[in-house]
C-alpha cells in the first residue's frame, strides 16, 4: 500500500504500461492499484527510486514515531488531569466516612457521604440503589453533578466541604 502512494508520486521510471496485474486470491486490481504495484516492479530495478522509496519510509517511520511520543505525552496529561480532578473526591470522602466508598446507613450512603435522597435526586439510581453500592468512579459522577448544582462548590453541600478544598 505504501509503495502505490509514494512511487507513482514519485514518477519512478521503468513502469510497464500494458502488465495485467492481479490478487492471486481475487478479481482483478484496479487501474490505480496496479499501476501502483507495475511502478513498483519498475522502480525495484531503479536504484534512485529505492532510495526514494527508502527515504519516504524514513519519514514515514520518524512520523509515526512522533505521533506516538504525542498521545503519550497526551495521556500522561490526561492521567494527571483525571488524578487531580478525582483527588478533591478521595479528600471529601477521608473526611465524610474515612474514605468508606462501600459505606451503607439509613440516611447517608457512599464515600462522599451522600444524603440518600440526594443521591436519588441527583440520578444515583442509574447506577446503584443506594450510594455504598455504587463504584467510586460512579459516585464520583454523582457527586459531579451535585457540585455543579451547587455553583461548582463542596462547600455547603458537604459538612467537610471546606476541609476537602471545595
Amino acid at each position: 500500500m505504501l509503495v502505490t502512494a509514494v512511487l507513482p508520486a514519485l514518477g519512478a521510471p521503468g513502469v510497464v504500461a500494458d502488465a495485467t496485474v492481479r490478487d492471486p486470491a481475487g478479481p482483478p486490481l484496479s487501474e490505480e492499484a496496479a499501476g501502483g504495484v507495475r511502478a513498483a516492479r519498475g522502480a525495484a530495478a531503479d536504484p534512485w527510486a529505492r532510495a526514494a522509496f527508502a527515504a519516504a519510509l524514513r519519514h514515514q517511520q520518524a512520523a509515526a514515531l512522533y505521533l506516538a511520543a504525542l498521545d503519550a505525552a497526551a495521556l500522561e496529561v490526561a492521567r494527571r488531569e483525571e488524578a487531580a480532578r478525582t483527588a478533591i473526591w478521595d479528600r471529601l470522602a477521608q473526611c465524610e466516612t474515612g474514605g468508606n466508598w462501600s459505606m451503607r446507613g439509613d440516611r447517608y450512603s457512599g464515600g462522599v457521604g451522600f444524603y440518600n435522597g440526594t443521591w436519588d435526586a441527583f440520578g444515583g439510581r442509574e447506577f446503584a440503589e443506594n450510594a455504598g453500592r455504587a463504584t467510586r468512579e460512579q459516585q464520583i459522577v454523582v457527586a459531579e453533578r451535585v457540585r455543579a448544582f451547587n455553583g461548582g462548590s463542596l462547600v455547603g453541600a458537604w459538612g467537610c466541604g471546606a476541609v476537602a478544598g471545595g
